[in-house]
């Protein structure tokens, strides 16, 4: 066995998935003895309460209207959708009152009328936004297999979509999901 990196002493991240506010309070205290850094997918009420150094969210959608996908599901890289997606970064980091990590997707399909290479689509997100990126690296690699390409293309076309990122974009990644 090799260890990569050393146990944290503290935990580094608290995900939530609740679908109302009552029951993720009904969680916050059991978790604050972990004395989280990191907090993903948090109603501001419980990122004031718990105070995390990051708070996350993944760059995707769940519903269309009143009806819910139960899922992350991936966006189109498109010039609407990243005006749309800058809007609602803005709203969310208003509402923390902190800057907010967006996560790229691991993703299962492909919009046909995607403009955008995804990360010119973050750099754009970024820079306009006024938010970071939480770089997973696994789900650029997962993104390429399901795109058609074997392992080492894959892992070709993960570098080649680090490498096109500007060197600011991001302050978190994650190596595996």
């Amino acid at each position: 066995t090799v260890q990569l990196v050393d146990v944290p002493h503290t935990r580094l991240m608290a995900a939530f998935g609740y679908t109302d506010m009552p029951s993720a309070a009904d969680a916050v205290v059991p978790m604050l003895k972990h004395s989280p850094h990191a907090v993903e997918g948090l109603d501001a009420r419980l990122v004031e309460r718990i105070e995390p150094v990051r708070v996350s969210d993944h760059a995707s959608f769940a519903c269309v209207g009143p009806r819910h996908g139960q899922d992350l599901l991936p966006i189109a890289f498109t010039e609407a959708s990243l005006d749309l997606m800058v809007t609602h970064v803005q709203q969310v980091q208003e509402r923390l009152r902190r800057p907010l990590l967006v996560e790229n997707l691991s993703a299962y399909l492909a919009w046909e009328d995607d403009a955008l290479a995804e990360p010119e689509f973050f750099n754009a997100l970024v820079l306009r936004s006024g938010c970071q990126l939480l770089l997973d690296v696994n789900n650029l690699v997962v993104n390429a297999l399901n795109r058609g390409h074997d392992l080492d293309a894959a892992r070709e076309c993960a570098c080649a979509w680090i490498d096109t990122l500007r060197p600011d974009c991001v302050a978190e990644i994650h190596l595996a999901g």
